[in-house]
């Protein structure tokens, strides 16, 4: 029974991922031409790549594949990118 209520909330998380992917893609076009939006592209990046990170991670779930390693690497990028557009807002308010 425990087996089958985390498959169930590893299929919601995906899908609620996959959601957030779509709408992180689709607010690409709002940012072009606004530097103030710049930090935005790399928070956009983030989300697109924290839905490829449980996407793995639901698989592993599953017991389909087997990628321990890339989910450690895939959370290392997602946070070099948090820093980078942190700092990336960071200068974008000291323009103003």
């Amino acid at each position: 029974m425990v087996e089958y209520f985390a498959g169930v909330m590893a299929v919601a998380n995906l899908f609620l991922a996959i959601v957030a992917g779509v709408i992180a893609i689709s607010m690409f076009r709002l940012t072009k031409n606004k530097p103030e939006l710049k930090p935005w592209k790399f928070l956009l990046t983030a989300l697109v790549l924290f839905v490829g990170f449980q996407t793995i991670s639901s698989l592993r779930n599953f017991g389909i594949v087997e990628l321990q390693w890339a989910t450690h690497v895939i959370a290392s990028v997602i946070v070099a990118i948090l820093i980078g557009a942190l700092v990336t807002q960071l200068e974008v308010c000291e323009c103003r």
